[in-house]
């Protein structure tokens, strides 16, 4: 995560929520080097009230085939889901208090949300 520097430096709190099994947390922090507050909901709970993606359509839509095209060409190479791979992501900014600053559901792999909104949404 490139961005978690700049993001703690402006105070925020970085939580990664994920729907694997609690076994998987050890793979994804070998994986990332994500050292922080790491979560698992495999009810998928969160991801249902988020409103985030999910389908063949998420991973085969044109701009994720070039996403994950160019992720090969600059030597990043897949490793074995953990979980659902038709499911997308997203980023939210909450807080401080009861207040969502910033929401942004993945529509396609690779469909990352804008640094510059994230760290513009900071209080």
């Amino acid at each position: 995560m490139p961005a978690l520097p700049e993001l703690e430096k402006r105070g925020a709190h970085v939580v990664v929520v994920g729907n694997g099994a609690t076994e998987a947390i050890a793979s994804f922090r070998a994986a990332t080097g994500f050292a922080g507050a790491l979560l698992t909901d495999p009810s998928l709970a969160v991801y249902r009230a988020a409103g985030l993606a999910s389908g063949v359509g998420t991973v085969l839509d044109p701009r994720a085939i070039v996403n994950t095209l160019s992720a090969l060409a600059r030597g990043t190479r897949p490793g074995m889901p953990s979980g659902p791979s038709l499911q997308q992501g997203g980023t939210f900014v909450f807080g401080p208090g009861n207040v969502d600053r910033f929401a942004w559901r993945d529509r396609f792999n690779g469909d990352a949300a804008p640094l510059a909104g994230v760290l513009q949404s900071l209080p």
